[in-house]
Formats: structure tokens, C-alpha cells, sequence
């Protein structure tokens, strides 16, 4: 059976602690259900064990129905959503219970609400200015993922990112990432990307300052100069489709009955 994100993620869990956590909050899973969902209102299969209530979800389809062969009403819906669901009810995640995959585990609810908390963190500050002196980035290990994550939190949003290690006035040095050509609509939802890539890595928003220049800014060619740069690759734009599924339209979240 071929791995998910989620497996390897929990495979590597001793070198990268925070590499599941990330795949978690970013797949899609199946949540079991008592019956159909009514648009966004959603009626979770809770178990009710010694150890407290569960609900119980799974990353691939045959994995659930690995679990019961007969059909059951379910709702796709990303981890980041599930755990909103969840906070503070008291209820525990079965993730893959009998798949036999890296990633079967039961999520308790401190790690829900823990998870949720991390991604409830603000965004970095967005940098004012221009920076006295430019340089080469200098990230490793956590650091240098999370900026990863960051730019791909920002694909189709931004025509580059560039990184550079910068010194501001006062002398206070630090790493500035800054995504140019992004839309004034867009911009919040790109430095809340950078803000859960963040912390997901085991960082807090200071560790990045974020900017979003033009593309003939001072500051952009500055930092052109001398940093990294990530040109990103605009999708050729397709006719906008209603979002399908409770948890994939923005402004209508789901419930839980």
C-alpha cells in the first residue's frame, strides 16, 4: 500500500518532530458520520470508550472503508478544520485506526486544541521600509522549512519571493521574506500562510519579518541583489467552481450538530 503524506510524516517524526503536524493540518480527511451532511451542518460518529468520546477519521478512502465494509455517510474535511470542530469538547481523533499504516494513532484532545492554538498564532510583522544592508540568508534545519512552507503557502498569490538576511535601523537583524506582486486582497491570507508555517516549524512570527513590495520597489531590488529568490509559476487560470464539501468553502465553515 503506498504511503501518504501523513505516514512519512510520522515516520520521520525523531528528526523532524514538527513534519507530521504540518501533514496533518494540510490533509484531507474522512470524518465518519451519522448521516448525510445537511450543507454545513455535520453530524460526527462518536464512540463513546473509557478513555473518553472519539470521533474517527482517515486519509484515503479504501482506509476507511477498510474499517467498515458497509457504507457510512462522511465529510472531507482538511485537519486544520477537524481540530477547530473538536476544541474543546473533550474529544479524541482515531486517525487510521486499523490500517496498519505509520500514521494510525488516537490524537487526544490536548493535541487538537495544542494544534489549534499554534495556528491561531498571529502573523509576523510586516516590515516598514527599507533595510539598512542586505545578505545571503543564513537558515537551517526548522528555519529554512518553514520558509518552504511559507512560499508554497503563497503559490499562484505572489509573482516571487525573495530572502535575504537584513540589518534595519537600530541595528536589530534578522531574515525578511518578501513576496512581490501580491494583490492588496491577498496579502492577509499570505501572512497568515507564513504565520502557520511558522509555527508548525517549531517558530513564533518574530523569527521572519514579511514584506510585500512592488516589483520595481526599492527594497525588491535590493534584496534581488542579494537574496534567494523563488519565482513562482501563475496557474492558467480555470472557470471558478463552487466550493464541494463542507470545510472547502471560507465563509461557510462547517458545524457540528
Amino acid at each position: 500500500m503506498d504511503e501518504t503524506p501523513l505516514d512519512m510524516a510520522q515516520a520521520v517524526g525523531g528528526a523532524e518532530p514538527w513534519a507530521f503536524w504540518r501533514a496533518f493540518a494540510d490533509a484531507n480527511l474522512f470524518l465518519l458520520l451519522t448521516e448525510e451532511p445537511r450543507g454545513t451542518d455535520l453530524s460526527p460518529q462518536v464512540y463513546d470508550l473509557s478513555d473518553g468520546p472519539m470521533v474517527l477519521a482517515f486519509d484515503r478512502d479504501d482506509r476507511m472503508a477498510g474499517f467498515s465494509p458497509l457504507p457510512v455517510p462522511y465529510a472531507a474535511l482538511p485537519g486544520r478544520v477537524l481540530a477547530a470542530l473538536a476544541a474543546g469538547q473533550g474529544l479524541s481523533l482515531g486517525l487510521n485506526l486499523g490500517s496498519g499504516a505509520a500514521s494510525e494513532m488516537v490524537l487526544p484532545p490536548d493535541a487538537l486544541e495544542w494544534l489549534l492554538e499554534k495556528l491561531d498564532m498571529g502573523p509576523p510583522e510586516e516590515s516598514e521600509g527599507v533595510p539598512l544592508s542586505a545578505f545571503p540568508p543564513n537558515l537551517t534545519g526548522p528555519a529554512q522549512a518553514a520558509v518552504v512552507a511559507a512560499i508554497a503557502g503563497a503559490s499562484g498569490l505572489a509573482e516571487e519571493a525573495l530572502l535575504a538576511e537584513v540589518v534595519w535601523a537600530g541595528g536589530r537583524r534578522g531574515h525578511l521574506l518578501a513576496f512581490v506582486g501580491v494583490d492588496l486582497r491577498d496579502q492577509a491570507a499570505v501572512a497568515r500562510a507564513v504565520a502557520e508555517a511558522l509555527a508548525l516549524s517549531g517558530l513564533d512570527a518574530a523569527a521572519l519579518d514579511v514584506a510585500f513590495p512592488g516589483p520595481g520597489a526599492e527594497l525588491t531590488e535590493s534584496l534581488r541583489r542579494v537574496g534567494q529568490r523563488h519565482v513562482a509559476e501563475r496557474p492558467t487560470p480555470e472557470p471558478a467552481l463552487p466550493p464541494v464539501g463542507p470545510g472547502m468553502d471560507k465563509a461557510r465553515p462547517p458545524r457540528w450538530k
